[in-house]
């Protein structure tokens, strides 16, 4: 057995747990795996109204083609409620997974570090599915009055129409969990932090399906510079909501019998949830400490791909780059658990990736999506534990349902395996993660075996860096309407059906970010785009998602008069009404529309107009999101200075009365160090201490 080499800070992964579909622990998690157990099923009743089905799929109507789900069952569910006493008001399912996955988690850690000095850091890209129906609790008497007043009918037949509003709306809310407290998805974090004694720092990222990955890397460097001695980090994710299924509808993107990652039969993905945890430690310490090394986490990173098609279309040049940042040229693993969502545009831009870098070598590759779904904020955590599973059992799970592969059948190269294999025990494994996300965000991680034949070396030193300010530029969202887009003399263009659809933040990020660039001006065209990243300071569930919602309701009201209504005049009537004087006031759902409900496609946005190809990611910390975000930025240039940072970052506000954010303005500012700015002849007007906060 050859002698590993190991910095004394490289971070060990300590301790781990799972609430996922048919396995609320790991162990029977890894069960699922290696017997390839399909957990996917028709999503129940109560979570989905089945009258927004659509029996054929049409992505011209605002229905569901596909109902498929690897859902969390609700005696587990109120098995978590019950186990972690949870308030009824605090009881959504995302508070409840989180709360179980830490409840397994925290007692396998043996050695406590400073409560200051622990972090709670975790990868999510939705609110809980109860936020959905809290919006529609809230409009029900504006829409029904707003539809009785005009609609010519008799009063009985406006009184039907609002018996319908009340046995439609009162159903969806019976088992309402939001709180004014619990409104936003960051608040279970304190309330965990409390509980648990995290008392250092504790935030949500949100990378899309990247979440998890991104709260690792963001975690790693915490540790790295000594601001936190344990952090537990890793992805959650409960929503399964109407609006969810009804994008994914709306862009052809939901299977209609299986997911069937990198197979020429696969037709699209499969919601799933859950939640999947991880406790960091710095490798010196989790030693000192006693601790079971379940794995060494030896890189991680994270790109953008740059300006593409399309915000929901992979692009393998930013997929590539996040495998040269992890492993430059040394491309040597034994497995590589794949994205592999089962849509076929992105299997196929991921294929072609893998086979291109990982050429010359047979190498496993295989997706838990397949048995899973695919869980969103949660999917790249699962992924991981997969493969600390396969390290502790020396096996690769099969993929028995790959029956045709996309990828070549070559004597060297990636394949999907469909059936186990046994690794050696003696070798030592390295292992790679891929989580990419909607909006165009990539990471990737590279995870060791620790074998206990070890060398600890001294890591190179961090020096500190100078970080402050190029430029910046404000402009409010309070009056601010997609028109005013256009008379913006910007350098690019987007099509009017595009500015209609998308979110208004995301619009004036890209307003603001150009104030920023143009300031610059010449100098911009010589700074590498690799090197810019972009992120987004703000609470989870942009405005977007409220119009999606109302959208929601509209058909929801006349599918259901269309199923229980004898009149059938007065269902026409109404579903005439709601398409010509309802919908078109609110954004229509496409492709655009679709990746406006999410907060990491602010900076998505950004990167893809101005062909970026750093990291983007949105950080969530409630009304303390900008400076949470801004400290992570100086975080990431002591680490890695030759970079420099678009922060977008939203002022909000909220209405207590009416449990909503609003957004009140956004400012953009160009933010990297004093070394990267005088190699590019840019000047710091503002600096920044390591708590973000001016000092010149």
């Amino acid at each position: 057995m050859s002698e590993q080499n190991f910095y004394r800070n490289d971070i060990a992964v300590v301790a781990y747990s799972c609430v996922l579909p048919g396995a609320s622990n790991p162990e029977t998690f890894w069960e699922n795996c290696v017997s390839a157990k399909n957990l996917i099923r028709p999503i129940s009743d109560r979570r989905l109204k089945k009258y927004l089905i659509s029996k054929v799929k049409d992505i011209t109507q605002d229905r569901i083609y596909s109902t498929l789900a690897c859902e969390i069952a609700q005696t587990e569910y109120e098995k978590f409620v019950s186990q972690n006493l949870l308030k009824v008001e605090d009881a959504n399912r995302l508070s409840a997974y989180t709360f179980e996955a830490l409840r397994q988690l925290m007692p396998q850690v043996k050695r406590k570090a400073n409560p200051s000095k622990t972090d709670l850091i975790l990868g999510c890209m939705n609110p809980d599915a109860d936020h959905e129906i809290k919006v529609i609790l809230d409009s029900k008497k504006e829409h029904q009055e707003e539809l009785t007043k005009r609609l010519q009918v008799s009063e009985s037949e406006k009184q039907q129409i609002r018996e319908l509003f009340e046995l439609l709306v009162d159903d969806m809310a019976k088992d309402l969990c939001v709180s004014e407290h619990s409104f936003f998805a960051s608040h279970l974090l304190s309330r965990a932090s409390k509980k648990y004694e995290l008392l250092g720092e504790h935030f949500l990222v949100d990378a899309a399906c990247a979440s998890s990955l991104a709260s690792i890397d963001i975690g790693m460097q915490r540790l790295k510079l000594g601001q936190s001695d344990l952090v537990i980090a890793g992805g959650i994710e409960s929503n399964l909501g109407h609006g969810a299924y009804m994008v994914f509808s709306k862009v052809g993107a939901l299977a209609s019998k299986d997911s069937l990652p990198f197979d020429k039969n696969t037709d699209g993905l499969v919601q799933g949830e859950g939640a999947v945890l991880f406790a960091l430690k710095r490798l010196d310490d989790a030693i000192r400490d006693g601790e079971i090394i379940h794995g060494v986490i030896r890189s991680v990173a994270g790109s953008s791909d740059g300006r593409s098609a399309s915000l929901f279309q992979p692009n393998a040049k930013g997929q590539r780059l996040v495998y040269e940042r992890v492993y430059g040229k040394q491309n040597q693993i034994d497995y590589l658990e794949a994205h592999g969502t089962g849509t076929p545009v992105g299997d196929k831009t991921e294929m072609e990736s893998i086979s291109e870098f990982f050429a010359n070598k047979k190498l496993p590759v295989g997706s838990v999506k397949s048995i899973l779904g695919h869980a969103k904020g949660a999917a790249g955590g699962a992924g991981i534990l997969k493969c600390l599973l396969i390290i502790k059992h020396k096996l690769i799970p099969p993929s028995p349902y790959a029956k045709e592969s996309i990828f070549a059948l070559a004597e060297n190269g990636p394949f999907v395996n469909k059936e186990s294999i046994a690794l050696q025990s003696d070798s030592r494994l390295r292992l790679g993660v891929n989580s990419f996300g909607f909006g165009g965000t990539n990471y990737h991680l590279l995870l060791e075996e620790f074998m206990g034949n070890t060398t600890l070396s001294e890591p190179k030193a961090i020096p500190a860096q100078i970080v402050g300010e190029v430029n910046s530029s404000t402009r409010s969202l309070t009056d601010f309407t997609r028109d005013d887009f256009f008379g913006f003399n910007l350098p690019f263009r987007l099509p009017p059906t595009s500015v209609k659809a998308t979110d208004k933040t995301q619009l004036l990020a890209l307003i603001t970010s150009w104030d920023c660039i143009k300031e610059l001006g010449d100098l911009w065209n010589f700074i590498p785009k690799e090197k810019v990243n972009v992120v987004s300071a703000c609470t989870l569930c942009l405005d977007q998602v409220f119009e999606l919602t109302h959208r929601l309701v509209f058909e929801m009201i006349s599918s259901e008069a269309e199923a229980r209504f004898e009149n059938k005049q007065l269902t026409a009537i109404l579903r005439d009404d709601v398409e010509k004087n309802l919908k078109p006031h609110y954004a229509p759902i496409n492709e655009d529309a679709a990746t406006g409900i999410l907060n990491n496609v602010i900076a998505g946005r950004v990167a893809n107009v101005f062909d970026l190809f750093g990291k983007s990611s949105n950080i969530d910390k409630n009304i303390a999101s900008i400076p949470a975000a801004l400290e992570m930025i100086h975080n990431e240039l002591q680490i890695n200075p030759d970079q420099l940072f678009i922060f977008l970052g939203i002022e909000e506000g909220f209405d207590a009365k009416n449990e909503k954010t609003s957004r009140l303005s956004v400012t953009t500012r160009l933010i990297t160090t004093e070394k990267f700015a005088f190699q590019y002849e840019m000047v710091l007007k503002n600096l920044y201490s390591s708590k973000h906060e001016r000092v010149q």
